[in-house]
């Protein structure tokens, strides 16, 4: 069984087929042109969307690099503060040292000229102990004179005097402990 089409022969097609045929073409070109649109749209998008995240992660990543590299320094800093503070406590704790030694300094030697500071040793209570040599009776006096006075009366809270021993070599140069209160 053969089927025979003649293609020279002209179909009588009706109207309507033709129309809704034409009517197909149409849609299928609008619809396969806004697909492609709609498409291309998104293609460029996505391109769009891409670079702007390739950019992103750059700069995250160069952020990344500068945090790790700042991480050292920020390290470096807290322990320099951490220090600052131990240093500050310390400090605050400990007893103005240096202006009692400015004191002693200030005071002594006015009150003797010969007398000479062989050793000065300061506490945390705030008192020191100054040992003190002079070379011979009369300037000691003359400085234990000196210690009445109301320079240091002011200054001082308490002084005494201790632990007096002479030369052992035949000088007449005498050596005494001095202990102060401030």
């Amino acid at each position: 069984m053969t089927v025979e089409i003649n293609l020279l022969r002209k179909h009588k097609t009706s109207k309507l087929t033709q129309r809704l045929i034409l009517a197909l073409r149409v849609v299928t070109i609008l619809v396969g042109s806004g697909v492609l649109l709609t498409l291309s749209s998104l293609f460029v998008l996505k391109k769009n969307i891409e670079n702007e995240l390739v950019t992103k992660t750059d700069y995250y990543n160069n952020l990344m690099s500068r945090i790790a590299k700042n991480q050292d320094k920020e390290t470096a800093a807290l322990m320099l503060n951490a220090k600052y503070k131990a240093i500050d406590t310390v400090i605050k704790a400990e007893p103005p040292y240096f202006t009692y030694y400015q004191t002693l300094m200030r005071d002594l030697p006015q009150a003797s000229d010969s007398g000479r500071i062989k050793n000065i040793s300061i506490q945390k209570t705030g008192s020191a102990v100054v040992q003190l040599t002079f070379p011979d009776i009369l300037a000691m006096t003359k400085f234990l004179s000196q210690l009445e006075s109301d320079t240091f009366q002011k200054n001082y809270s308490s002084v005494h005097t201790s632990n007096i021993s002479f030369a052992q070599d035949g000088l007449k140069e005498i050596t005494f402990s001095l202990n102060v209160k401030f």
